[in-house]
């Protein structure tokens, strides 16, 4: 079995989701490596990146949450330290395993009042202007994502070449 991808593609479909929900996302693939990304900078990402006390924070995060998918193989999110939502989802169909999406740097709707911000109110204005998802914007995504990725971009070749067997 082989899985190929469709780089280009992937990177469209990235960024095209993105464009339309506001999240910043990244693909890995099946070993976990870097394949391709769509980046949407913030003025409040820039900021925290800028301050240098938080910088490191931010890769933290996205490894956090991460290694929590890679261990669970399910979709994991959370609220890193800045009052972000971090995600990783599986790409997953009929068993096979193909990748990973990252995807962040939005606010969750509804949530406005976090510690980061009571800590550090000069990030307030800058975080209020964030993008933001409901829940049942982010389990829509969830549900389509993988069936775009592997009717657009990830193809499975089960066919067993016969030099292998050999």
């Amino acid at each position: 079995m082989n899985i190929n991808y469709d780089i280009p593609k992937i990177q469209q479909i990235l960024c095209d989701l993105s464009n339309l929900t506001g999240l910043s996302m990244a693909f890995l693939d099946s070993n976990y490596q870097g394949q391709c990304r769509c980046i949407n900078s913030t003025d409040f990402c820039s900021a925290i990146q800028a301050s240098g006390e938080f910088a490191g924070k931010c890769a933290n995060s996205d490894k956090s949450v991460l290694q929590k998918c890679k261990q669970s193989r399910h979709f994991e999110s959370h609220i890193c330290y800045a009052g972000l939502y971090d995600a990783a989802m599986p790409i997953i169909k009929d068993g096979i395993f193909a990748g990973v999406i990252i995807m962040g740097r939005i606010r969750l709707e509804g949530d406005e009042q976090n510690s980061f911000l009571s800590d550090n109110p000069e990030f307030c204005d800058l975080y209020r202007k964030l993008p933001s998802l409901s829940a049942s914007q982010i389990e829509s995504l969830k549900n389509l994502f993988p069936n775009i990725l592997f009717q657009n971009g990830i193809y499975i070749n089960h066919d067993i070449d016969t030099e292998e067997i050999c």
